[in-house]
């Protein structure tokens, strides 16, 4: 006996298909590959990070001391897909697209010193250059991922006075280093918590492991966490920061490192801006040539966002 089904069944058959169909077509990632458009990074730097590039200078609390921050770090090749439709902690934000993107990191930070009549003798700077790769998903529990590999060295230029002492002199000092750091979607975790539509929140934590080292030194190891929060307000391109990252630096002895910034951005919260800022720091000194010193001081000053 031959069963065939009814013209209804067909055409309920045929009107489910093209509906997946349809659904599927308008699901399809659209895949782009080449030079990113803009200057900004998939993965923003922490704000609070010790070793990240920024534009911009401080006057620290200590002994006349500035500081002077150059460089940069730019995304030169990607790859990314990405939908369309809502979902996770906030239904109604747009995913973000998924990318991977490799690039380079480029920067200084100097450290100079007030002698009056608008001189400021550069005692030391520490360069950095390396490369990352950065991987960003739109359905991922923990959704960005960012891997450096990088070298750092440390180099007296106009002197330092502290070295004119029996008991302190210069030192060759050079770091190779991996870090790993995994972070949150700060937008949609804080369109999700608090229902803020300008406004970010991003916990993060990581990894640096020193490959090679120069003097050498016992720890390997370095893990960190921290946050960022950033909050616009008003409609008017105001913003305010906030960063905090912890450390725990095992180079010498294993000491804990805090690092917070406080500060007020011209611009708003996901764009471009300057932002006048304080900070203040705890922990092993940021420059090679003192790197076996404890540091603790606050700071003011101001830094760009590119």
């Amino acid at each position: 006996m031959k069963i065939s089904p009814s013209p209804f069944l067909r055409s309920a058959l045929a009107l489910l298909l093209v509906s997946i169909a349809s659904r599927h077509a308008a699901a399809q990632t659209e895949l782009s590959a080449g030079f990113p458009p803009g200057s900004k990074l998939y993965i923003q730097p922490p704000y609070a990070g010790k070793d990240e590039a920024r534009i911009g200078g401080s006057r620290e609390s200590a002994d006349d001391k500035l500081r002077l921050d150059i460089g940069a770090s730019a995304d030169l090749l990607n790859l990314s897909w990405g939908r369309v439709d809502g979902g996770g902690i906030a239904p109604e934000l747009p995913r973000r697209t998924s990318a991977v993107a490799l690039g380079a990191d480029f920067f200084t930070w100097t450290r100079l010193r007030s002698v009056g009549g608008f001189k400021f003798p550069v005692e030391a700077v520490d360069y950095y250059f390396g490369l990352h790769a950065e991987a960003t998903f739109d359905r991922a529990p923990v959704p960005d991922l960012r891997l450096r590999v990088a070298h750092i060295s440390a180099h007296l230029v106009d002197g330092d006075p502290s070295f004119s002492t029996a008991q302190a002199s210069y030192q060759t000092y050079s770091r190779e280093f991996i870090d790993l750091m995994a972070a949150a979607d700060g937008t949609r975790l804080a369109r999700g918590l608090f229902d803020a539509s300008r406004a970010t929140l991003r916990p993060y934590a990581g990894l640096l492991w020193l490959t090679h080292t120069i003097p050498d030194t016992l720890g390997r190891l370095n893990p960190y966490v921290g946050f960022d929060a950033a909050w616009q307000p008003w409609e008017s391109p105001l913003t305010l920061r906030l960063g905090y990252e912890f450390r725990l630096n095992t180079e010498l002895e294993t000491i804990g490192e805090h690092e917070a910034r406080l500060g007020v951005k011209l611009g708003r919260y996901n764009s471009k801006g300057i932002t006048i800022e304080g900070s203040y720091y705890a922990g092993r000194s940021h420059y090679g040539q003192h790197f076996g010193r404890r540091e603790r001081y606050v700071a003011l000053g101001f830094a760009i966002d590119y």
